[in-house]
């Protein structure tokens, strides 16, 4: 399942349809992902605004990122090491995750 969410083509279908970064460089050499931007050039301007940033502050942020970040990962080896389902950790972290937004919610009211 990894695998196949991971591939360069799967990457390319992710994209196009999120808009999010594909992860996989090679999805930037597929022709279809060339063709894409061409004719979405506002694709490509986050893309391009991260490759010419300083690597060394190139990260996600949002609230609780940290203890977030965590997570994710440990709901990831988790699923891998005991063999959980993917929906089964995908439900776990969104509990987990939803109580880190929840809280910065509740101490930063306006």
């Amino acid at each position: 399942c990894l695998k196949y969410l991971m591939s360069a083509e799967s990457q390319l279908f992710w994209h196009q349809k999120t808009g999010y970064f594909p992860v996989n460089l090679g999805t930037y050499r597929l022709p279809e992902f060339k063709e894409h931007i061409a004719k979405n050039p506002l694709f490509k301007v986050a893309i391009d605004q991260l490759n010419d940033s300083n690597p060394g502050i190139q990260s996600v942020w949002w609230p609780n990122s940290y203890q977030a970040y965590f997570e994710i990962q440990n709901g990831i080896l988790e699923m891998l090491e005991k063999g959980l389902g993917t929906e089964e950790t995908v439900e776990k972290l969104s509990s987990v995750l939803n109580r880190y937004m929840d809280e910065y919610n509740r101490m930063n009211k306006e």
